[in-house]
């Protein structure tokens, strides 16, 4: 299984979460900056990881712009990780049907 592990980092603390998460995925596993993803890729992938800072309760728009880009199929049951800026606990779980839903915890 082909895992892909996607981020956006404001700072560079969703960035190392993203590749410590890439780290610990015992697949054949990729970790990309949104900036360098390719959509191409996700049709091999039986594991996608989305990271984010978040806004607003958002993904950045950087991951917003490139989840709209993805067909619906690529998405179901992908797992998103989003960074809460002052939260201790780090990341939360959550997932969305559609790149257009807000995930939900």
């Amino acid at each position: 299984m082909k895992a892909l592990v996607i981020y956006d980092s404001a700072h560079g603390n969703t960035e190392r979460i993203a590749k410590s998460i890439g780290s610990g995925i015992t697949a054949d596993v990729k970790v990309l900056h949104v900036r360098d993803a390719d959509l191409a890729e996700l049709k091999s992938a039986g594991l996608l990881v989305f990271g984010s800072p978040t806004n607003g309760g958002r993904p950045t728009p950087a991951i917003q712009d490139f989840l709209q880009k993805l067909p619906e199929p690529a998405i179901k049951g992908a797992t998103w990780l989003l960074s809460i800026p002052g939260s201790r606990r780090g990341w939360s779980g959550s997932s969305a049907t559609r790149p257009d839903e807000s995930p939900t915890a």
